[in-house]
């Protein structure tokens, strides 16, 4: 299971409440799914998503294996007084809802072998895939390939079973607020695939941008490519399961 620490929960805070990624994001999900009722974040993590999710339907379940990552959801969801935000604590490989939603979302979660058995079981409409539509980490010095399942590879899983799909890419501008130059130093040793001892605060800076903010005084600019699938489970062919 994926573990979060206190300094990469800081920076997505940070991240989350700095820009209007999270925001956009919500919307072009939105975009996919008009008039449904009852979602179910499959794999929110932190939470971000559920939170803005929960603005735009009637009810959001946030689900997730990581009960530190969801107590970190619900405190945003009383900060920012979400009361139809369900928080649900399960491993969503073996999760069987009461009653199926009516429709999914699947951000940056799961692979599709693992996502397609899931919605099937779980949801009665559409379920909505987003995946990284890069190929290589955003954050290393050097090229590093990803070994992500990113948006061209999940499509030719998709084609070559014959499940149905559309389609849709996107940039977003997802940058890092950073409160000072040893948090940039300390985020790239996070988060870069570099080799030990290659992150310094000179192969850092260049990276940066000064913002003159008393409070976030560089920012690492970064735009972030995403691809939408949007599915009907009636497509998901049974042999799949």
């Amino acid at each position: 299971m994926f573990c979060w620490t206190d300094d990469m929960i800081s920076f997505m805070q940070d991240a989350a409440n700095f820009g209007s990624y999270q925001q956009e994001l919500a919307d072009w999900i939105c975009g996919a799914l008009p008039a449904v009722r009852h979602v179910c974040d499959a794999g929110c993590g932190l939470g971000f998503l559920s939170v803005r999710l929960a603005e735009r339907f009637e009810t959001v379940t946030a689900a997730d294996i990581s009960e530190q990552a969801l107590d970190i959801a619900r405190a945003q969801a009383e900060e920012k007084r979400v009361s139809n935000l369900e928080i649900v604590q399960t491993d969503l490989l073996a999760y069987a809802p009461e009653t199926r939603f009516d429709a999914m979302v699947f951000c940056l979660f799961g692979k599709m072998p693992e996502i397609l058995p899931i919605a099937k079981r779980c949801c009665v409409g559409k379920i909505v895939v987003v995946k990284k539509a890069f190929t290589h980490h955003r954050f290393s010095m050097s090229r590093v390939p990803l070994r992500d399942e990113v948006t061209d590879r999940a499509a030719d899983f998709l084609r070559e079973r014959g499940v149905r799909f559309s389609l849709e890419t996107r940039e977003f501008e997802m940058g890092q607020p950073l409160r000072s130059l040893n948090d940039a130093v300390r985020f790239f040793e996070i988060y870069s695939k570099d080799a030990p001892g290659t992150i310094t605060r000179e192969t850092v800076l260049p990276r940066l941008r000064e913002t003159g903010d008393r409070a976030f005084p560089y920012y690492l600019p970064q735009e972030k490519a995403l691809g939408r699938f949007t599915i009907d489970t009636k497509d998901i062919p049974e042999e799949l399961l």
